[in-house]
């Protein structure tokens, strides 16, 4: 091998090794897939907090709730909620707001967001309005029904 083959192995060796490090910059904005990620999850989080699901507390007496603790807890939040829908809805544009200084340390924080959001309001759902559901069906099957 010639001095000049080494030099060129060595220099495409150094241009590789470039390559394999480069960073990529997180843009300034959200793109519109993350964007599409996070609001709805957090819009539906705040409609069923803030609107819905204050209606359904307290739940009935003799509904069977599948994490009575936590139910306790969630009855509580919901009333909270349902008494202050504006400082909820300030609460979750303050966490949109901060995903987006976030986003520079954590660059998939509006994916885990809407994950973190819909597992919270499909545990509360799960929690609040499931058992009220199934009271509600129970009570219809048990109706009897006339005929005209």
């Amino acid at each position: 091998m010639s001095p000049i083959e080494i030099a060129r192995r060595e220099s495409q060796g150094e241009e590789t090794k470039k390559k394999g490090k480069k960073k990529t910059a997180v843009p300034p904005f959200p793109s519109p897939l993350e964007l599409l990620f996070a609001v709805p999850p957090l819009a539906l989080a705040v409609w069923y907090l803030g609107w819905v699901a204050p209606d359904l507390v307290p739940l009935p007496e003799g509904a069977k709730v599948p994490f009575p603790a936590a139910t306790g807890f969630l009855e509580q939040l919901c009333d909270w909620c349902g008494a202050n829908q504006s400082l909820l809805v300030a609460f979750a544009v303050i966490v949109f707001a901060t995903g987006l200084f976030i986003r520079y340390f954590i660059p998939r924080y509006f994916y885990f967001l809407s994950i973190v959001v819909f597992l919270f309001v499909g545990f509360v759902w799960y929690s609040i309005s499931a058992p009220v559901d199934r009271l509600i069906h129970d009570v219809e099957e048990n109706i009897p029904k006339r005929k005209l």
